[in-house]
């Protein structure tokens, strides 16, 4: 009876092949979680890469960026952030409290200073964050690994949740979805 091949194969390789396959098996094995999350990060860095280059619109991004330089040069205004809304109004029947939305955008004026590609940047890192965040959420409910990878593919990429990336201050929607994981 003629023995398979494939089982000969492997009943008589030396040691030293045979320790670099466990090694490479132990290894895949070892980094297969993180292969879900390099797939939303891809997928969403693919999707998104091109607004990088946007510059800023002149709905909201001049009032809560752009008119605010003077303020975002001083680090301690960040606890006047958390004093007044976000458009800086004094009629109170117009607050709009988002400190932790003034307290990003300084962070990153301090970084990048007014050019845009900071401000992007961060607001895509924020829904990729976001996005995994949803896959982790998912699996621990019990949710299959597919289903779950399937599931955080499209809130990464669906239309629905563009703004979330491409309009600055829509980053509050990422924002809150992290801040409420933790």
């Amino acid at each position: 009876v003629p023995e398979d091949k494939a089982y000969r194969s492997r009943r008589f390789l030396d040691p030293g092949e045979r320790l670099m396959r466990l090694i490479d098996q132990n290894r895949s094995e070892r980094f297969s979680w993180l292969f879900p999350y390099l797939g939303i990060v891809g997928l969403g860095l693919l999707v998104y890469a091109r607004t990088l280059g946007f510059g800023f619109n002149y709905l909201d991004d001049n009032t809560l960026i752009l008119d605010r330089q003077h303020w975002f040069r001083d680090p301690a205004y960040i606890f006047q952030a958390f004093r007044e809304d976000v458009f800086r109004s004094a009629s109170s029947d117009r607050f709009y409290y988002r400190p932790i939305l003034t307290a990003s955008f300084l962070f990153d004026f301090r970084i990048g200073g007014i050019h845009p590609w900071i401000y992007r940047m961060t607001n895509l890192w924020l829904h990729l964050a976001s996005c995994c965040l949803a896959f982790k959420l998912l699996r621990t409910l019990g949710a299959a690994a597919a289903s779950a990878l399937f599931f955080s593919l499209i809130l990464t990429v669906h239309p629905i949740f563009t703004q979330a990336v491409t309009w600055l201050p829509a980053r509050n929607e990422s924002l809150l979805l992290l801040l409420q994981s933790f």
